[in-house]
C-alpha cells in the first residue's frame, strides 16, 4: 500500500489532547477557552500593517483561503479567512479587530492539507516479477521459435528480496533476429507499463540473453497484455478454489 498523505491529529477537526495523569498529577486537564476545534499551531503575530495585513512569525507555509482563529483577550475564539499569502505576510478578507502582536495563530482550515485529502490518499499494488526469455526453437522438430514470458507475485519483501511464485505463463510466436544495440531498457520499459492495473512491476528480468534480440513495442505489449489475463485469470481462479473448496 502506498500512502500519498501523512495523517496529521493536529489538522484534523478535534477539540484537543490531554495525557490526563499519564506523568503524575496535573495542575489543569482541561481546556476552558473553547469548545472548538482551533487545529495546528501555526506561530505568533509578529507585527500589524494598518488595517491590510499582519506579519506572522513562523516556519509554517499558508495558501490562499486557508482559515485561522486565535484566542482574543477576552478568552474568545475568533477566526477569520486568509485572502492573499506573501511569504509570511498575510492579507485576511477582513482585519480582525481584536488581533494584537504576539497573539498564538491557529490554522482550523488547512487548503492544502484538504486538496490532499480530496485525492485518492492511497494506492493499493500487487507487487510482480515478470521474467523474459528468447526460446530458438528446433526447425527440425517444428518447434516455434518466439518469447516465452512468466510471471511471479511477491508474496512478501525483505532484505533477502522476497520470496515469489510462478503464477502465469505465456508464450509468442516469433522470429527473433538479434538487435544492433542492446534492448534490454526498452524491454523493461514496455514490460513495466502496467497502467491503473492493480499490479505493479517489481522487476523485469531479462533471461539467456534477450536483451540482444529485437521484439517490437507491439510484440512486447501483446505480450504483457496477454501475461497480465493469464495472472489475473489464475489470481481469480485461485480465491475461487479458497472461497468455495
Amino acid at each position: 500500500v502506498q500512502y500519498n498523505f501523512t495523517p496529521n491529529l493536529k489538522k484534523t477537526f478535534n477539540r484537543g489532547f490531554t495525557h490526563y495523569f499519564l506523568n503524575g498529577r496535573q495542575p489543569d486537564i482541561a481546556s476552558f477557552d473553547t469548545p472548538k476545534a482551533i487545529g495546528e499551531f501555526v506561530g505568533k503575530v509578529k507585527e500589524i500593517r494598518g488595517n491590510i495585513s499582519f506579519n506572522v512569525a513562523t516556519v509554517a507555509s499558508f495558501k490562499n483561503g486557508d482559515g485561522l482563529c486565535f484566542i482574543n483577550d477576552d478568552r474568545e475564539l475568533e477566526g477569520f479567512r486568509v485572502n492573499r499569502v506573501e511569504g509570511n505576510r498575510l492579507y485576511p478578507f477582513g482585519m480582525p479587530e481584536h488581533l494584537r502582536p504576539g497573539m498564538a495563530l491557529y490554522r482550523n482550515n488547512d487548503r492544502a492539507f484538504e486538496a490532499l485529502l480530496a485525492r485518492k490518499s492511497a494506492e493499493r499494488k500487487i507487487y510482480i516479477v515478470i521474467a523474459m526469455e528468447p526460446v530458438m526453437g528446433n526447425e527440425f522438430r517444428k518447434e516455434p521459435q518466439g518469447v516465452k514470458a512468466t510471471v511471479n507475485i511477491m508474496k512478501t519483501i525483505d532484505a533477502a528480496g522476497g520470496l515469489i511464485y510462478q503464477v502465469a505463463e505465456v508464450f509468442k510466436e516469433l522470429k527473433l533476429e538479434k538487435a544492433k544495440r542492446p534492448q534490454g531498457e526498452n524491454i523493461k520499459a514496455q514490460m513495466s507499463k502496467l497502467g491503473d492495473t492493480i499490479y505493479e512491476a517489481y522487476q523485469v528480468e531479462l533471461l539467456k540473453g534477450m536483451e540482444t534480440y529485437f521484439v517490437p513495442n507491439s510484440i512486447l505489449t501483446a505480450i504483457r497484455r496477454e501475461l497480465i489475463d493469464e495472472l489475473t485469470k489464475a489470481n481469480q481462479k485461485q480465491l475461487d478454489k479458497s472461497l468455495w473448496g
